[in-house]
């Protein structure tokens, strides 16, 4: 899979970005900060590679399978519509959006694509095994 990361102002998105640049069967293939102190931070700790300072360029330039949005949340619902209508797949914390408009406009974009969308993760196995 190839993953491009959007925002990284919410601390759960480097969890996956150092998941996925480990992983063998992902391939990171841009990186996108367009908060300049956020991205200078990034750069001087070396902790990610960014390639662009705009979401909507790596949106229209990078070749990828999905883009993980891992900006503040007020952002989140703009760049995941962004996302969907780029024809990409989309995997995102919660809240993915802060407006009902947003969530409406996602919807509408899943439902277009006929795509599968989970909003709630299902049970971790070792809990299942447990129970």
């Amino acid at each position: 899979m190839r993953l491009a990361f959007i925002g990284f102002r919410h601390g759960h998105i480097m969890g996956l970005y150092k998941s996925a640049c480990t992983d063998p069967r992902v391939k990171v293939v841009a990186a996108s900060e367009d908060h300049e102190q956020t991205a200078g931070e990034l750069k001087a700790a070396g902790s990610v590679t960014l390639t662009h300072s705009d979401y909507r360029q790596l949106l229209k330039e990078v070749d990828c399978d999905a883009v993980a949005v891992g900006d503040y949340f007020a952002r989140r619902g703009e760049i995941i519509i962004a996302a969907l209508k780029a024809g990409k797949h989309v995997i995102a914390d919660k809240p993915i959006c802060t407006t009902l408009d947003e969530l409406a406009i996602i919807a509408v974009e899943l439902r277009l694509r006929r795509a599968h969308h989970q909003l709630v993760p299902p049970p971790r196995a070792e809990f299942v095994q447990r129970v």
